[in-house]
């Protein structure tokens, strides 16, 4: 599989601030053609309107897709909404491949929208575990859909594998929160 376009999708600070770190690195030591897709909590004032945030970034590639006030309340909906409006983004973007983070149901909207148009999915951080919330079943979900997995730990990768997944596409490199510790400044006593 030749990669030239590679597309990211954030729905939270949470994965953004992680995601930040490769989409700085691809710039930095490649020459792909990188697009980034912001929806979900970035929009939500409760959490901060974060999308301003990743404006001041002033990345080039920048898309959204903000949810409708009407449907705010409704995960169904919001869903639904959300495969829809990534089956337009993804097609207008046109990615060689797409990178999806954990365990959110955006990522899983995003997900299937890839899925149906054929574009490769590459999913980080599957093969984890969170107790007593419906986010097992969506990671696992995104990782039935995916090509390609990048895990935090041999645990989660021989989860991935007991899901069914090839071992050749299943690459341990660690957790992206122990690369993001690396870069914070640190704060005086």
């Amino acid at each position: 599989m030749k990669i030239k376009r590679v597309l990211f999708v954030s729905a939270s600070r949470a994965d953004f601030y992680l995601q930040k770190i490769l989409i700085n690195k691809i710039i930095k030591k490649t020459n792909l053609k990188i697009s980034l897709i912001i929806t979900g909590n970035h929009f939500f004032e409760k959490f901060g309107y974060t999308y301003k945030d990743i404006y001041k970034e002033k990345y080039k590639f920048l898309h959204t897709i903000k949810v409708i006030n009407e449907i705010k309340k409704d995960n169904s909906l919001i869903f639904s909404f959300l495969c829809k409006e990534f089956n337009k983004k993804i097609r207008k973007i046109n990615p060689d491949t797409l990178i999806l983070f954990g365990d959110r149901y955006e990522m899983l909207s995003a997900a299937i929208a890839s899925m149906f148009l054929n574009i490769p999915i590459i999913h980080l951080h599957g093969g984890e575990s969170t107790e007593g919330s419906i986010d097992d079943n969506i990671r696992h979900a995104i990782t039935k859909m995916s090509h390609f997995h990048f895990v935090a730990s041999n645990k989660y990768k021989k989860n991935v594998i007991q899901l069914g997944e090839n071992p050749k596409n299943i690459f341990n490199t660690g957790s992206l929160s122990a690369e993001r510790i690396k870069v914070m400044k640190k704060m005086s006593n």
